[in-house]
């Protein structure tokens, strides 16, 4: 907006097509200037999303708009607008950032402003988000990846659940013990993620859909008292809880908090854990052999990948068996035959419930609260996988065993499969 270009083409637009209000991100010139920007469009009336947030959204109206601020926000600003004597309608004027987790905190920021849902809402502004790569002009190249599959606690409260794992289970599957435990996890886990989205959805969503619900429910219990009404409210009162569970499970397993007890819910606990460990997880900056500081995510990849490469690489190493005569022998025969010992069905459930239910999942996405839960249906599998390995000393592609999941160490017992 600083050049008489941008101006014209802007006062052309609000001629043709009559529009009474008028957003424009980021216009690249001070707000002291838009008392002058207002009187070229032919506006009589301006406001910004404030100056904390650098100004960068600006809201122009005509004279005979009534306009009114609701609230104002880094990436957004909402107004209540009425022309004449017509219902007033909110409109938001969005310009999000181009993080992902800033947009994420975009759109929970519109949801909670707790807007009457019988009035009209229009969103309207620059989302930083395109349909597809071809719609992309310039910048480094879009890569898509699919969210990796990660088995959640929540499922478990839910009634079908266990019917849905024993269903898609009990599917005929061939091969040797490993690879049909590989091959039912796999497709297990493409049928879990659509039960999901089909069954649970957005879980935030539906704790404040479940929250509108109750309110709905106790107003229709004081205005019009009678069985039918009590009991709707006390039916929305337990879905509630219900879903309220949930979000608390999703929270505190994705902040991998376990010393904290059930009870109260701690959702705003979980979730600004989740956002220490993010930061703590950040790598800003790394020093390299020479000891100089490499910054910027390409530099520090690049750097990363040539201090592995040099570190696992040949230095033309001079092979001598008979140093290994020298080594002293350590661990016994019977030593030797009780780590050669196939487990039975009870030592392999003794090690899989002695895996942490907030123990991070395996490469497969399964947590060892799921094979706990599930144990009545998997377990015979899991055991004969196991055996398997033992026996043939082979893994199948896709699986990854360790000697802990079957020989618990002493302390804390963990294992993995």
């Amino acid at each position: 907006m600083g050049n008489k270009p941008s101006v014209r083409r802007l006062r052309s637009l609000i001629l043709s097509t009559k529009v009474d209000v008028v957003g424009i991100a980021e216009p690249i010139i001070p707000f002291q200037k838009a008392g002058r920007l207002m009187k070229k469009i032919g506006m009589s009336g301006v406001v910004s999303n404030g100056e904390a947030h650098g100004h960068k959204l600006w809201v122009f109206w005509r004279q005979d708009a009534q306009v009114r601020v609701m609230d104002s926000h880094e990436q957004f600003v909402t107004l209540e607008c009425r022309i004449g004597s017509e219902k007033a309608v909110l409109v938001s004027f969005v310009h999000a950032l181009c993080s992902f987790y800033k947009r994420w905190l975009l759109w929970n920021a519109l949801l909670d402003q707790g807007i009457d849902a019988s009035t009209p809402w229009a969103i309207s502004g620059d989302f930083n988000a395109i349909l597809s790569p071809g719609k992309k002009v310039g910048g480094r190249q879009m890569i898509y990846r699919a969210s990796p599959f990660k088995f959640q606690q929540m499922w478990i409260t839910h009634p079908g659940f266990k019917e849905c794992v024993r269903l898609c289970w009990e599917n005929q599957v061939y091969g040797l013990p490993l690879q049909i435990l590989y091959l039912k996890l796999k497709a297990l886990h493409i049928r879990l993620k659509a039960w999901n989205k089909s069954v649970f959805g957005n879980i935030h969503q539906n704790a404040r859909n479940a929250e509108d619900m109750v309110v709905r429910a106790e107003i229709e219990a004081e205005q019009a008292p009678s069985d039918d009404s009590r009991r709707a409210l006390k039916n929305a009162r337990t879905n509630l809880h219900d879903v309220l569970l949930q979000e608390e499970i999703f929270w505190k397993q994705k902040s991998r908090v376990r010393w904290l007890k059930k009870g109260e819910r701690n959702t705003i606990f979980f979730h600004t854990a989740i956002n220490v460990q993010r930061c703590i997880g950040r790598v800003e900056k790394i020093r390299d052999a020479n000891g100089e500081w490499i910054q910027g995510t390409e530099n520090i990849a690049l750097e990363v990948a040539r201090f592995f490469a040099d570190a696992f690489s040949s230095q033309g190493v001079t092979q001598d068996a008979d140093l290994l005569d020298f080594i002293p022998r350590v661990v016994t025969d019977e030593d030797n035959a009780a780590l050669l010992h196939i487990p039975s069905l009870d030592e392999v459930k003794e090690a899989v419930f002695a895996l942490s239910q907030d123990s991070a999942p395996g490469p497969d996405g399964f947590s060892g609260y799921f094979f706990t839960s599930c144990w009545e249906i998997i377990g015979g599998d899991v055991w004969r996988a196991i055996e398997d390995f033992f026996l043939r000393g082979l893994a199948s592609k896709g699986i990854h065993i360790s000697k802990s999941g079957s020989h618990p160490q002493k302390g804390e017992p963990r294992g993995n499969l």
